[in-house]
């Protein structure tokens, strides 16, 4: 999948050249927001998965607007591709739970050796081919997701932004790195058929149970639980400004830090505020905390920006022929 050093496609294109190889493999693809696993914003409200190609015309033109998007792989039907999703954050054990499901009783006989992926957050994803409906079937497993049609996957090379561990069990909630996936066993050209047990055991397997420790977060949920909190009852008064300043933070990244979006930003904080207790804290005090929060998403922003163009280089020149 990758390319000799020097090559023009990456110099061009960016992750859009490895966007052709999947594509040249027969997957159906699709751009995805830099950093992340959503469609990118390019490809407008009614894109998504549906606009998952193949042509090389398409993916040339795409990824020509933003060379360091994601790549996605469509999955189910149009791709004739299943993928096993194997997490372990949040304090779900997929992988775990995967080898006790293979391991029976009883045992499932025949699963095949897979192509797998290392996901920047530890866990695996298993391609495999099928001629069948592939239902979405999430949580069919504690940990485990099975994406089919209507879903889809991040493909190597592309990257996750996170946040680095600072001390054990903490993460900085400032400075993120980009995490790549990576191909850590067989190649997606030679994804095997699922075993002819699958399809019974996804159109017919309850749903997992789901633990507190195990639910989805998605980006931005825990400062929307946050914000629906404070907007009702207001900012604790020894929280004051530490909250107002994070909130910003969130909301800066969000909506912006050009003037409209700092008119959202200051609406929603002008909410927080008004249920808020305003002894000794007036509205120039959170005006404060606001700009403060402003001018450190923007340079956050342009270290990001520095960051994105080093990992585009390194793309550019690395030489890891598989």
């Amino acid at each position: 999948m990758w390319f000799p050093a020097g090559h023009r496609l990456p110099r061009k294109y960016g992750l859009g050249a490895v966007a052709l190889r999947y594509a040249a493999l027969g997957y159906a693809v699709l751009p995805l927001a830099r950093g992340g696993k959503r469609p990118h914003a390019m490809l407008g409200d009614r894109g998504g998965v549906h606009r998952a190609t193949r042509d090389p015309d398409e993916i040339m033109d795409l990824w020509s607007l933003d060379r360091l998007a994601n790549v996605g792989v469509a999955t189910g039907s149009v791709n004739r591709l299943v993928v096993v999703d194997l997490d372990v954050k949040h304090g779900a054990q997929g992988i775990a739970e995967w080898g006790r499901f293979l391991n029976g009783p009883p045992p499932c006989p025949d699963w095949p050796n897979a192509p797998a992926v290392a996901t920047p957050s530890g866990g695996r994803h298993y391609w495999l081919r099928t001629d069948g409906p592939v239902p979405e079937r999430p949580g069919i497993l504690p940990g485990v997701d099975i994406k089919g049609d209507g879903g889809l996957v991040v493909a190597p090379p592309s990257v996750q932004l996170v946040s680095p561990i600072i001390r054990p069990g903490e993460r900085s909630g400032t400075d993120q790195v980009p995490v790549p996936y990576d191909w850590v066993a067989g190649c997606p050209h030679a994804a095997p058929d699922v075993p002819t047990w699958f399809g019974s055991w996804l159109a017919s397997a309850e749903p997992a149970p789901r633990a507190e420790s195990q639910h989805t977060q998605t980006v931005g949920a825990p400062l929307d639980d946050a914000l629906a909190e404070y907007v009702k009852n207001g900012v604790p008064v020894s929280m004051r400004n530490r909250e107002i300043y994070r909130i910003a933070c969130g909301l800066y990244r969000r909506f912006g830090t050009d003037p409209h979006g700092s008119a959202d930003v200051l609406d929603v904080i002008r909410q927080v505020y008004a249920n808020t207790d305003k002894r000794d804290f007036p509205w120039r005090e959170v005006l404060t905390c606001a700009e403060s929060a402003r001018r450190f998403v923007e340079h956050s922003r342009q270290r990001e920006h520095e960051r994105n163009a080093e990992f585009l280089r390194w793309l550019t020149h690395r030489n890891h022929p598989r």
